[in-house]
């Protein structure tokens, strides 16, 4: 057989192949598949969907994610504000407490009593993320929400800075009543 006789016969089983291909599809039931790309655009929107139920489970693992990281977060905040304050219960269970020992503890109460109401709010936000149905702004209302997290999460760790800070003031005043040495105020 011939070079060219041979390209003849490949051609020839490809072609048959591609006719049983197309009886199966026919004969199996899958003629919608054929119909909907004649039909000229039914498949394309099939396609559209399935990106947009995709889109759909990724925005939704993203809300179950930014709840969870919130809850997370705020109860770790929590368990931080409950240290604080049993550290000021020792503070004042010592006895040995002047005016500024008093004065500092009483700051840091309050300091801590402001951090656990930003802390509640935050855990009462709600989690969802907002969006107007247009696809085209998903993505940004996406972004936007999780900086929306961020940066309200941020600003409640900052007032827990600010109690853990004024704690501290309140163990050092008590080690100066009671004659400590405390070189790194």
């Amino acid at each position: 057989m011939t070079q060219g006789g041979l390209l003849w016969s490949t051609v020839q089983i490809v072609k048959r192949r591609i006719l049983v291909l197309g009886i199966l599809v026919l004969v199996l039931g899958l003629p919608g598949l054929v119909r909907a790309e004649s039909e000229g655009g039914l498949f394309r929107q099939k396609l559209v969907q399935l990106r947009d139920e995709r889109k759909a489970k990724v925005v939704e693992n993203i809300n179950s994610m930014l709840c969870t990281k919130n809850k997370n977060h705020t109860d770790a905040l929590f368990r931080q504000l409950e240290r604080l304050g049993k550290i000021l219960d020792r503070i004042e269970a010592t006895g040995k407490a002047d005016a500024g020992v008093v004065t500092s503890v009483s700051a840091a109460r309050t300091a801590i009593a402001t951090a656990k109401t930003a802390v509640e709010a935050q855990a009462a936000k709600p989690c969802s993320i907002n969006f107007s149905g247009d696809k085209t702004k998903l993505g940004g209302e996406v972004k936007a929400a999780i900086e929306t997290m961020r940066k309200d999460l941020l600003s409640v760790r900052e007032k827990v800075k600010a109690a853990r800070v004024e704690t501290r003031k309140a163990i050092v005043a008590l080690g100066k009543v009671l004659g400590e040495n405390l070189d790194n105020e």
